[in-house]
């Protein structure tokens, strides 16, 4: 991009005149050249065509003011240029002595028309007095740059060359706001942010915007009224109905500042209740304003970037790199800023809320629940979207028990992940957990230990899963966090466990239960052929008499607990937190359950007012002829 160097005008200092007479003062012709045709060599424009003015008809304003030793103002010169290649040269006449020679380059007209000044040269008369303010009313483009010389010099009977070659006083930013979806995760190319915002604002904090010379040196400071200076507006909500390109950049240019910090303020959208909370499942909940890193410094002819990348919710800001290429800077920097969220997300532990109640959940979560599934077993949470800042979207909960405590599952749905992800995802959870065999379980399922314990002894196990959908046509993905039953919580039995009596005759069944404290009541043989033996229940607030059906071979196969009809639902509660239900067994009046192995079925039989427990791999009973 660099231009073709113009040549400078020679500048030859010439005796015009000499007498003498004492009264007569001696004065010396100079000439002046000053060029800033080079004022944009050191900057790299984002596309062909940002650093010419004659598209918007900017014109380059080149002013040399003269001062003597005392600050006086002892000539001047001024030329409106069309382009960068004119030069301004004129000669003027200076008796000997010290001057200070300043040359100012500012743009002028372009956007703005006859008479409009990016910046405002003023107090002329003195040096100390001078001032260059920036208007306040101003266009994103380069030619907001300002470039100044400053020149020390002495005319004396020798030949003194004047030349200035102006440069940049201001350090020139691209500003780009990136509203494109980055992440894979958006709607039609924009990031998903789009659909909750209508824009955006990327602001300095303060921004230096007057030039003084104090001893003729520059001095930058600060007008009362600019404390949050605004550099660019995104209209975010217009780029994605409009489907105007996603990302969009400009120019500014900023006056020398150390620590130099910037901030975006988003504007959410005004919607009905019901809509807002469609949109926000699509991106999670975010803040609206933050702030950069610090830059240490803007420097006079430097380029720097300020990257809001609206995906990320991130406001990045750098000195110009020498290999930089926006979109591919951006697309890395998603990348590494959604991995460091995965690596936050497996670090968050959320295998500690396993074993506790809700109320723990709702703590370490940071939210409350908006829905609850109470007829599943276990018994489940639904959590809103998980804020922007968290790589999993949603939580979901799952309790041992009705009331929501004992929690034994903690899932996360996860956004669609590209197969470098799923893979990154899998080295992480394998760094912080023990990974076991691959395909232990099935294709496309992950699973993972508690770290240095063998698996008879982990309280947890995690499973990493990608599913296909068919109803979206596409694969999700699930990270959970499952309790172990070895570690599920032992709970009191609402009465005695007569399993233990599977196989045996009515000798055991009657000495057995005698010892339980339990007397016998009758026998019947109008359900079994081989007969039924009916104890009482002694003592107990749930049930009042067992029943014990003997098979073909005089054993239990099968025995009958007859619960009081008033703690029917806890009786139900009851079972669903200890076996397993079946519900496409189930009906209106029967539910069906069944231990873990599924050797023994378990029936709550409304009807009969009672709990049927049957063990399956035995010979059954016989109904009498």
């Amino acid at each position: 991009m660099k231009k073709v160097l113009f040549g400078l005008i020679a500048l030859v200092a010439t005796f015009t005149s000499c007498t003498d007479q004492e009264d007569i003062e001696l004065t010396y012709k100079t000439e002046v050249g000053v060029t800033a045709a080079h004022i944009f060599d050191d900057y790299e424009q984002f596309q062909t065509g940002d650093f010419d003015m004659s598209i918007d008809g900017w014109k380059l304003n080149l002013l040399v003011l003269v001062y003597d030793a005392n600050g006086h103002l002892v000539d001047k010169s001024e030329k409106l240029c069309n382009s960068l290649s004119e030069t301004l040269s004129y000669t003027p006449f200076l008796a000997p002595g010290e001057y200070t020679v300043i040359s100012i380059a500012d743009f002028r007209e372009g956007l703005g028309g006859t008479g409009y000044k990016f910046w405002y040269i003023e107090n002329e008369s003195n040096i100390q007095d001078l001032s260059i303010t920036e208007n306040d009313s101003y266009f994103p483009v380069v030619f907001e740059t300002l470039g100044v010389d400053v020149q020390k010099i002495e005319i004396t009977n020798a030949s003194e060359a004047i030349v200035a070659d102006i440069k940049p006083v201001t350090g020139l930013v691209h500003v780009y706001m990136s509203d494109k979806d980055y992440s894979g995760w958006g709607i039609d190319g924009y990031s998903r942010f789009s659909v909750l915002t209508d824009g955006y604002f990327i602001k300095a904090l303060k921004a230096k915007n007057n030039v003084r010379f104090e001893n003729g040196d520059l001095a930058f400071n600060y007008s009362e009224q600019l404390s949050d200076y605004n550099l660019a507006i995104s209209e975010v909500l217009t780029k994605w109905t409009d489907k105007k390109a996603p990302t969009s950049y400009l120019y500014r240019a900023l006056l020398p500042e150390e620590n130099k910090r910037f901030s975006f303020h988003i504007q959410k959208r005004e919607l009905p209740q019901e809509y807002y909370d469609t949109f926000v499942r699509l991106c999670g909940e975010f803040e609206t304003e933050g702030t950069s890193e610090i830059l240490p410094e803007i420097a006079s002819n430097k380029q720097y970037v300020v990257n809001m990348i609206f995906d990320a919710m991130q406001l990045v800001v750098m000195e110009y790199p020498a290999d930089y290429n926006h979109e591919r800077y951006t697309e890395q920097f998603v990348t590494d800023y959604n991995n460091q969220l995965m690596v936050d997300m497996v670090n968050t532990k959320y295998e500690n809320i396993l074993g506790e109640d809700e109320n723990y959940a709702n703590v370490f979560l940071d939210m409350e629940p908006y829905d609850h599934n109470t007829s599943s077993n276990p018994y489940l949470s639904y959590y809103p979207r998980s804020r922007a800042n968290h790589y999993e979207q949603f939580v979901t909960t799952a309790y041992l028990n009705p009331d929501f405590s004992n929690c034994c599952i903690v899932q996360l749905l996860l956004p669609t992940l590209s197969d470098e992800s799923f893979d990154y995802l899998r080295e992480i959870l394998s760094e912080k957990f023990q990974a076991e065999e691959e395909g232990k379980f099935g294709p496309n399922y992950f699973t993972y230990l508690e770290p240095g314990k063998p698996e008879d002894d982990s309280k947890y196990r995690i499973a990493l899963e990608k599913k296909y959908n068919d109803d979206l046509n596409q694969y999700t993905y699930f990270l959970s966090y499952n309790l172990r039953s070895e570690f599920y919580p032992q709970e009191d039995d609402l009465w005695v466990d007569f399993s233990t009596l599977f196989g045996s005759g009515k000798n055991t069944v009657k000495s057995t239960m005698e010892g339980y404290g339990c007397s016998y009541s009758f026998s019947d043989n109008s359900y079994s052929a081989n007969g039924s033996d009916y104890y009482y229940i002694e003592n107990n607030d749930y049930a009042d008499i067992a029943g014990f059906v003997f098979n073909t071979d005089n054993q239990v196969s099968q025995y009958w607990v007859y619960y009081k009809p008033t703690k029917v639902n806890d009786v139900y509660n009851y079972l669903t937190r200890k076996y397993t239900a079946a519900k496409d067994e189930s009906t209106e009046y029967v539910y069906v359950f069944y231990n873990d192995n599924k050797g023994v079925k378990v029936v709550l039989d409304l009807m009969s007012g009672a709990v049927v427990y049957t063990k399956l791999d035995m010979k059954q009973h016989e109904t009498p002829a």
